[in-house]
């Protein structure tokens, strides 16, 4: 799942706009045998960032900001989920 968010950065005493671009991968399950036990193991669910933009030119991210950006795309998507109807 694609994800994208925006994020404030400071650069040269200018506060501007970056739009971050994530892939987001959900767990996967390892291969289990006819019994259900598991022979390979699961890979976790992870955030792969893509990279960012800002008035359509590519820029790069501090370490910080990338961190910053990953945790409020983990941050929406969370809230996302929240809004989402239960199914009953």
């Amino acid at each position: 799942m694609t994800m994208t968010t925006t994020l404030i950065i400071e650069r040269d005493g200018t506060e501007l706009e970056a739009e971050c671009h994530f892939v987001y991968h959900k767990l996967s399950r390892g291969h289990r045998d006819s019994f259900g036990v598991p022979e390979e193991p699961d890979s976790p669910a992870y955030m792969e960032f893509i990279g960012a933009t800002c008035d359509g030119v590519e820029i790069e991210l501090t370490n910080d900001e990338q961190e910053r950006a990953e945790e409020q795309a983990l941050d929406e998507m969370a809230d996302a989920a929240m809004d989402y109807p239960d199914r009953d």
